[in-house]
């Protein structure tokens, strides 16, 4: 199976390649051009075609742009597994800005988001995150991306970065690496929904981000109906790891707040978001809202959001309004990638994430599934394989006591194979039947059908079938 090199460092290339370091330089490099492997010129060709059998050069790719009328620029991403997500960049005097997805969906529920309302598909890998990076910068500057056309990098599209928290610090240190692009921490941004452990551990992490907390009402009862994770992690624990970041990095941090018409922006509001943060230095962004169409929230007029500025100015706190950019092109976080799956008819899709789906009575169940065969040395995938474990555990455990059918893309067993962990799962939660794809071509012929251990296998590969469709409800 197939990684994505992306995901490595050149150090991380050396390794798993076993090349001198000069060599996973130059090919770190071309990766952060944003080529495939064709086009490494200092590398020979056969070594070229061993990397393309083995790996993938790239994990995004832009299939959509929009361009706003005030220069704002929209991208969808296509991730090597159909998954897509979105990013915007924006254009200031100082550079341009890449507001980047670190997860395909979210699952927060903020009241205000389109990148919630399906939850969560998956996360992003630390080279899918820096792919959306190169793969601009490399539109923008045309042909294999010498130069840099994104000068600043905020993490604050799809998903919540810190639910994400370890690919997220891999993409910072592919950013910054000054094999590849470079681009010093002081120049990237990272906002959160306020995950106070996670804060404290980036506070730890020795990376000096600029880090944004979304705030969005100083009351705590009113964040909870606009942040339903305010119901763990409170208003005031918040600021206060806020702070300990501020103390523990020196670096400035940033609160943003959304001006949601009749919901947090009174004069009341103004005052108690003055005394939550006073003494501390601090810095309030306010956005108005961009509107979503599946939310009934408004954003704040333009006078108005311009008053309570002023309120909080004359507050004693630092304050910008920002301009309201890519509202005529689906500015606001999910509103495109939501756009996409309802044009190509994915409107009511229904995504397995450590749950299951209830079909007349039967459970579909299911995750990806994960093997890698003798050698489970391998540190990346020991991590990809437990994490499988556990979502499909959980998607059975959602079942009950409901007949249960299982989808898997690999086969848990197969001629000369067995993963004894999934089986054993299946056996544990009494699956009906199990169906599985990955085998294509020549390898259809280690395919496995028929029951064992109570348990119905079925290949369902497109190409198995004849690329027709199959009936597996009984």
């Amino acid at each position: 199976m197939k990684q994505l090199l992306s995901d490595f460092n050149s150090e991380e290339i050396r390794e798993a390649l076993d090349i001198p370091p000069y060599k996973a330089k130059q090919i770190f490099r071309w990766l952060a051009k944003g080529c495939d492997f064709a086009e490494m010129s200092d590398q020979s060709k056969a070594f070229r075609e061993t990397l393309q059998e083995n790996y993938f050069a790239q994990g995004v790719k832009i299939i959509k742009r929009l361009v706003s009328e005030d220069g704002t620029e929209k991208y969808l991403f296509a991730l090597n597994d159909g998954a897509v997500v979105e990013g915007v960049l924006m254009k200031y005097k100082y550079g341009n800005t890449l507001c980047v997805s670190t997860q395909a969906g979210c699952r927060m529920g903020c009241a205000f988001c389109a990148s919630t309302l399906n939850g969560l598909e998956r996360n992003l890998s630390a080279g899918e995150i820096y792919g959306e990076v190169v793969a601009v910068n490399r539109l923008k500057e045309g042909g294999l991306g010498e130069g840099r056309a994104v000068t600043n990098v905020v993490l604050m599209g799809s998903g919540e970065p810190l639910d994400n928290y370890d690919n997220v610090i891999g993409f910072l240190r592919l950013l910054n690496s000054p094999d590849g692009l470079n681009v010093s921490y002081r120049n990237i941004s990272l906002s959160t929904c306020g995950l106070v452990p996670q804060i404290i551990r980036l506070a730890d992490e020795g990376i000096a981000v600029n880090l944004t907390v979304s705030l969005h009402s100083p009351f705590q009862h009113k964040r909870i109906k606009l942040m339903p994770v305010s119901k763990k992690y409170p208003l005031l624990s918040v600021v206060e790891a806020a702070k300990y970041y501020f103390e523990k990095t020196g670096r400035r941090v940033y609160f943003e707040y959304t001006l949601i018409s009749g919901e947090n922006d009174s004069d009341e509001d103004a005052e108690r978001l003055a005394e939550l943060l006073k003494g501390f230095p601090a810095h309030i962004n306010l956005i108005r809202l961009n509107p979503v169409r599946e939310r009934r929230l408004k954003g704040t007029g333009d006078s108005a959001a311009a008053a309570f500025a002023a309120r909080l100015q004359n507050l004693g706190l630092s304050v910008t309004l920002r301009r309201r950019m890519g509202a005529d092109i689906d500015g606001a976080c999910g509103q495109l990638r939501k756009r996409y799956l309802e044009e190509n008819g994915f409107e009511n899709l229904n995504l397995l994430n450590n749950n299951c789906y209830e079909y007349e009575g039967v459970a579909i169940c299911g995750t990806r599934g994960w093997f890698y065969e003798e050698d489970r040395s391998g540190e990346h995938d020991e991590k990809v394989f437990k994490r499988e474990l556990l979502r499909l555990e959980a998607s059975l455990k959602a079942a009950g006591d409901m007949w249960k059918m299982v989808f898997l893309h690999y086969p848990p067993r197969y001629r000369g194979y067995e993963c004894p962990e999934i089986l054993q799962l299946l056996e544990k939660y009494g699956v009906s039947r199990c169906f599985y794809g990955h085998l294509h071509g020549g390898s259809h012929a280690l395919a496995m059908e028929g029951l064992w251990d109570g348990v119905d296998f079925r290949l369902v590969a497109a190409d198995y079938t004849g690329f027709r469709p199959y009936k597996v409800i009984p």
